[in-house]
């Protein structure tokens, strides 16, 4: 990638990083994200760090209480977030089913979320995108049939995400993919159940 190296004044609440680096944004591609969870447009130098991230609300590859899905109150679920990398600026936040028919399927994209080790249950941590929904705020769980696996996928960064006006999932991978320095997720199922059964 193309870089430049410029300063900018980081927000109150961000850790901050003397050095940020500015990337080229591709137009006319439709930018997706990978089976590995990286972006199909990502080549970077060095190593990636691994982030854990786990969940008071569920556990990884457990069922999402109904709570956090349509079916229900529709609130998105908390994380527990970190160790970030070293140079972490801010975070990006993306909720895909890759078990709808048009997979991935993005239920939730939030950027420029503060280096933080928690997010709240039933929060806004950060800037919205538009989900695949055309919505800008989290869509829960509510597959059509059978159990779907919902991938919360975090990616940490060394600078934060400037798009224009309503903006896409595209838009954020795009812009997000020079600056990755650590990704992590996790994983959860729902299914729809019938009345009776709940």
């Amino acid at each position: 990638f193309p870089v430049t190296i410029h300063r900018r004044r980081v927000p109150d609440g961000y850790h901050t990083h003397p050095l940020v680096y500015g990337g080229t944004l591709y137009k006319n591609r439709t930018m997706h994200i990978t089976q590995n969870g990286l972006p199909d447009n990502f080549i970077h130098p060095g190593h990636i760090a691994n982030i854990a991230i786990s969940s008071p609300s569920f556990n990884h590859r457990g069922h999402l209480p109904r709570e956090f899905t349509r079916d229900g109150k529709n609130h998105n679920p908390g994380f527990t977030i970190g160790p970030l990398p070293i140079g972490t600026i801010s975070l990006v936040l993306i909720m895909e089913d890759t078990d709808a028919p048009k997979h991935p399927w993005a239920h939730w994209v939030v950027y420029n979320i503060p280096a933080v080790s928690h997010i709240r249950v039933h929060s806004i941590p950060g800037e919205e995108a538009y989900n695949d929904f055309k919505l800008l705020h989290y869509c829960g769980p509510c597959p059509p049939n059978g159990t779907h696996r919902y991938h919360f996928r975090f990616y940490a960064l060394s600078d934060l995400v400037c798009p224009g006006d309503r903006p896409s999932k595209a838009e954020i991978i795009d812009l997000m993919t020079p600056h990755i320095l650590g990704y992590g997720e996790i994983i959860g199922l729902y299914r729809q159940t019938d009345p009776e059964e709940n």
